[in-house]
């Protein structure tokens, strides 16, 4: 899904798909990889300037620390 969503241009399934690997990466302890892809989705989510994808991508990285 995530590299369909980059090949296509769709930013807003790109957040997604990086916040959902981040949080499945965290629930497998794998806390390295999820601050990557965390980190990455928030990125994109700024670059969207969604309110809510900041919000929930910043509180995934809180649960990560």
């Amino acid at each position: 899904m995530l590299n369909t969503a980059r090949t296509k241009g769709y930013k807003e399934i790109e957040s997604d798909a990086l916040r959902s690997l981040a949080t499945n990466y965290q629930a497998q302890g794998d806390y390295e990889q999820a601050l990557i892809f965390g980190f990455e989705a928030l990125r994109t989510a700024k670059e969207l300037n969604d309110d809510l994808k900041i919000a929930h991508t910043q509180n995934l990285l809180g649960m990560v620390y």
